[in-house]
């Protein structure tokens, strides 16, 4: 997946482009999501600073095409992706 195309929606939260390429190509933990949304690409990676930026992408034929981006990542994401321990 090297070619990398960022939605103009990805910036609503004030993360740069460059940001975001760097958080793709320093993802820590990625999933593909589950029916009917298996072309969703749910991601946690990191800036250049160390911060971990959420990331949803969708698959594309020349591509992805990250339309999401925000910092820090929700605890959905989180659960999600595994990287929180869950309340017994």
């Amino acid at each position: 997946m090297d070619d990398v195309q960022i939605a103009v929606h990805a910036f609503k939260h004030g993360v740069t482009s460059d940001e975001i390429l760097q958080a793709w190509n320093s993802i820590v933990a990625m999933r593909l999501r589950a029916a009917p949304c298996e072309e969703t690409i749910v991601a946690i990676g990191l800036s250049a600073k160390g911060q971990a930026i959420e990331l949803i992408a969708s698959l594309k034929w020349q591509g992805v095409l990250v339309y999401h981006a925000m910092k820090p990542p929700t605890e959905k994401v989180l659960k999600e992706l595994g990287l929180v321990r869950r309340k017994r």
